[in-house]
């Protein structure tokens, strides 16, 4: 492997024998040589193989028809420029004229196809560990419960270091306001609240968590409203479990991976996000007498006193000590799955490559303020939810329903009963 030792130079004499080759190993690798070019000269190419009804042979896939010419690298296609995840990822480019090889571009549709197949394969073994490990959800209800004659039932998930209770007054807010009644459920997510604690914090099994709630509670479909953490999980019901969502609400987050994104406003504030939940994993608990104590360590890594208090909500006292309600360990290992959305193509690629659609009705609200939903999240989003409408509300945060709450609410009532939703097939 690179090392020749002084006895086999000694041997040979000198390193041009050594390196020397015989002749009758030189005519044996010129035969060689030969034989490969003939076999590769008469090869055709891929792209010979694949249908015509699709430019790369990839039925299904609208990012895929979009960009044309999916890629690893950074290749242009017709003014689109396609980034190193393949698809979902799109900016304008403007080298419109470039073009790739018709060999070139066959080789990268099989190459998309192949992770498509592995990502599937992979989402069939996250759904069966997620149905052996569910969690438990503990519940409040908001609103009059359970009407006759009154619209489906509506599912609210709550942020990362949120609970139910965050949402109590909102939800009384908007079953107050809606023309039709309805049962609002509000669950605590796994880790989260009083629901128990699990090592996994992966979106296929806290929407695994949530039909099992449905289950209980004997609904058979919803629709489901998420925040943040929440809204990723509304998400991944409604594209892994369809049959079970009506229509989907999804405030201040998009399908796409923050953690492990581009720099940007968002990351900075994800990574932000990491470090308040290392600082909240690391407080010494021992030295914790009241939580004045826990706030003033906090405030040496979160300058934002408001922020401090939401999280030392978590923060109880049980048999004379203080620990926290949420799985904090759990959710600090956690925190790039967290910050993704892997449904089964893991972290470097979009979601968009399984192929899955949701047919019916999706509601994006984003705040005026906050960098969360962007204009490069948009072919992801159309990817996933074809049906889908985005609002904004100004001069609002990623907080949207506790920073504007009637604002929100009127956003939501709006969706909850307009006129002529996507009809349930």
């Amino acid at each position: 492997r690179g090392q020749v030792s002084a006895a086999t130079l000694r041997t040979t004499g000198s390193w041009d024998k050594l390196l020397q080759p015989s002749s009758a190993a030189m005519a044996r690798f010129s035969a060689c040589t030969l034989v490969l070019v003939l076999i590769f000269s008469t090869i055709p190419t891929v792209s010979s193989f694949l249908p015509s009804s699709s430019p790369l042979g990839l039925s299904g896939h609208p990012a895929l028809a979009r960009a044309t010419l999916p890629s690893r690298g950074s290749r242009v296609a017709q003014g689109v420029c396609v980034g190193r995840v393949g698809v979902g990822r799109v900016v304008a480019s403007s080298n419109a004229g470039e073009t790739l090889n018709p060999a070139d571009a066959a080789g990268e549709a099989f190459t998309v196809e192949r992770r498509r197949k592995w990502a599937l394969r992979r989402q069939e073994g996250l759904l069966a560990a997620a149905e052996e490990g569910t969690v438990e959800l503990s519940f409040i209800e908001a609103g009059p419960g359970p009407v006759e004659g009154g619209g489906g039932p509506v599912l609210i998930l709550h942020g990362l270091l949120g609970s139910s209770r965050n949402f109590v007054s909102w939800a009384n807010g908007l079953s107050d306001a809606l023309e039709k009644p309805r049962r609002i459920i509000i669950p605590d997510l796994r880790n989260h609240g009083e629901s128990a604690h699990s090592r996994s914090m992966g979106y296929v099994h806290m929407a695994r968590d949530v039909v099992g709630l449905l289950d209980r509670l004997g609904i058979a479909r919803c629709c489901v409203i998420g925040h943040s953490m929440g809204g990723k999980v509304a998400a991944t019901l409604a594209l892994l479990h369809p049959e079970r969502v009506e229509s989907v609400g999804i405030l201040d987050i998009a399908p796409a991976d923050y953690a492990g994104s581009a720099p940007g406003p968002a990351a900075e504030q994800w990574k932000d996000i990491g470090m308040i939940i290392q600082s909240l994993n690391e407080l010494p608990m021992h030295q914790v007498g009241t939580k004045k104590d826990a706030d003033a360590f906090l405030a040496k890594t979160i300058s934002d006193p408001i922020l401090r208090a939401f999280a030392l909500t978590n923060l109880v006292r049980r048999e004379g000590k203080w620990e926290w309600k949420i799985g904090i360990k759990h959710i600090n290992r956690n925190m790039g799955l967290i910050g993704g959305f892997d449904l089964g193509q893991g972290l470097q690629e979009p979601a968009s490559i399984l192929g899955m659609t949701f047919p019916r009705d999706t509601y994006f609200v984003q705040g005026g303020n906050s960098h969360f939903i962007r204009s490069r999240h948009l072919p992801e989003i159309q990817a996933l939810f074809p049906n889908f409408t985005l609002q904004t509300i100004r001069n609002c945060g990623h907080w949207v329903h506790s920073e504007d709450p009637k604002a929100t609410i009127d956003r939501v009532r709006g969706f909850l009963d307009r006129p002529d939703p996507t009809p349930f097939r």
